[in-house]
């Protein structure tokens, strides 16, 4: 077996590719090339968001967390802005609700209801129907409590059909009272509640005229300036069908009563 001397024992191992030298040691290039890595230098300053405290690069100017612009001026108008949108979807909504919720009640509860917008016994009565279904109005009771027996005016019968949403007159068949009367005015109480009791039994000479509160007529009647309105209280009440029920449906509304007298000789001595 063939002896190997020192020079060559040196010789190989400074001729071997895997073996590294101081030479190649001191070389950047060479480090890196043997797999070597450099070390990595400082970390990059950092700069806490100014709205919810996450660090982010120095000099960003919009956090990646929460959105927000670091500039306290772009942040306000951010902010605004934001505001302005909200409200823009609010009003957005309540326009779809306005517009969807009657339509849905409508069609899963269909409502009936009828209004006295006018009324006077001696003259007409106007109906707004502000319900959903068309309505069988049958007649209008009007009376007045409190004497010694019931007064009841006569029926109104209307006996018509008021379509939903809109309105009907009635007009009384019954022909004007008198030729001429005088509306009592200004009677104190106890003289009131006498001609009342007198009216009640008398109707040659007096007439009891219903009204309801907000008829137009009553209003004027009402509003005149000197002697006060004699007035009593009555109580009024509308009665109607709903088609395919058979129950009676009724809608009790303010009403007001006067007394007309006649002002013929024959009454004119009527207290």
């Amino acid at each position: 077996m063939k002896q190997f001397q020192e020079g060559d024992a040196v010789k190989l191992k400074s001729s071997d590719p895997q073996m590294i030298t101081d030479k190649n040691v001191s070389d950047s290039s060479a480090l890196n090339g043997g797999g070597i890595l450099e070390s990595k230098g400082k970390d990059e300053p950092k700069t806490p968001c100014k709205v919810c405290g996450t660090p982010m690069p120095l000099g960003a100017s919009l956090c990646p967390t929460c959105k927000f612009f670091q500039n306290p001026v772009k942040r306000q108008f951010q902010f605004y802005a934001s505001i302005v949108t909200l409200l823009v979807a609010s009003a957005s909504l309540l326009a779809w609700l306005g517009t969807t919720v009657p339509n849905l009640r409508r069609t899963l509860l269909p409502r009936h209801h009828l209004s006295v917008v006018s009324g006077n016994s001696a003259d007409s009565f106007t109906l707004y129907n502000d319900g959903d279904k068309d309505l069988f109005v049958s007649h209008i009771s009007m009376n007045m409590a409190g004497r010694t027996s019931m007064w009841q005016s006569p029926f109104d019968k209307i006996q018509a059909v008021v379509p939903a949403g809109q309105f009907y007159k009635y007009e009384s068949p019954r022909p004007p009272k008198f030729e001429s009367a005088e509306i009592i005015r200004g009677l104190p109480d106890p003289q009131w509640q006498q001609l009342l009791s007198q009216a009640v039994g008398n109707p040659e000479c007096f007439y009891l005229n219903f009204f309801a509160q907000g008829d137009p007529f009553y209003q004027t009647l009402s509003s005149i300036k000197g002697l006060p309105l004699n007035t009593f209280t009555v109580h009024a009440r509308l009665h109607y069908l709903v088609p395919g029920n058979n129950t009676t449906h009724y809608i009790d509304f303010s009403a007001i009563g006067i007394v007309r007298r006649n002002s013929s000789k024959t009454c004119s001595g009527s207290q």
